[in-house]
């Protein structure tokens, strides 16, 4: 299933290969590892045809496993304003905090805040320090909750237009690593592939 299959991705790039801790497998081995994961993302949709639910999977999937504590998804309208989608992966303490009732109401425009230059680039972007970024709104609200670094990457159509952001963050400092830049964009691929074609899908019932 996803979780497994995940688990099995985590493991080969924490260097755990099939002969245990700290060894390496061919090259061969990792491809057809991370399509396993990958392909069980293309899976749970196909069978729930429920993007909010696997979001939400995914999210606290990638949080568990690479160490960050919230996930939030927004969506941009059609001027580039993003705003919240209301799918996150945080602790139920912290559901009622300024920062999560901010993030929920603040509407980022493009270029603004975290989300807003993830829509405005297209690309992934990565903030060491939150609280100390000129450009975060949230960062007061960041800092009492005790968050550090954030990262956050669109949600690509075809024709890379935006159909959602993702937003990760932790409460440590954070550096970019290589393996879990690769497994948010492609999953933000993946992801907006299967958004695309189930609204394809519906528009044709």
């Amino acid at each position: 299933g996803l979780v497994h299959a995940f688990e099995t991705w985590v493991d080969k790039q924490n260097g755990a290969g099939e002969n245990g801790p700290g060894t390496r497998e061919p090259d061969g081995g990792l491809k057809k590892k991370y399509c396993m994961y990958t392909g069980g993302v293309v899976n749970e949709v196909n069978q729930t045809h429920d993007i909010k639910l696997v979001l939400q999977e995914l999210v606290a999937l990638i949080c568990n496993h690479f160490g960050w504590q919230i996930a939030h998804v927004l969506i941009p309208d059609a001027s580039g304003i993003t705003r919240s989608a209301k799918i996150w992966k945080i602790p139920s303490s912290q559901l009622n905090s300024k920062f999560a009732q901010m993030s929920e109401s603040d509407e980022f425009a493009p270029g603004t805040g975290l989300p807003g230059r993830v829509y405005q680039s297209k690309k992934l972007e990565w903030i060491y320090n939150v609280t100390l970024d000129t450009n975060f709104p949230r960062a007061q609200a960041a800092k009492e909750l005790g968050l550090v670094s954030g990262v956050a990457l669109p949600l690509l159509s075809r024709k890379r237009e935006v159909l959602m952001v993702i937003e990760y963050f932790a409460n440590r400092e954070q550096k970019p690593e290589a393996s879990f830049c690769t497994i948010l964009e492609q999953c933000g691929q993946i992801i907006g592939k299967l958004i695309i074609s189930e609204k394809i899908s519906h528009s044709s019932t």
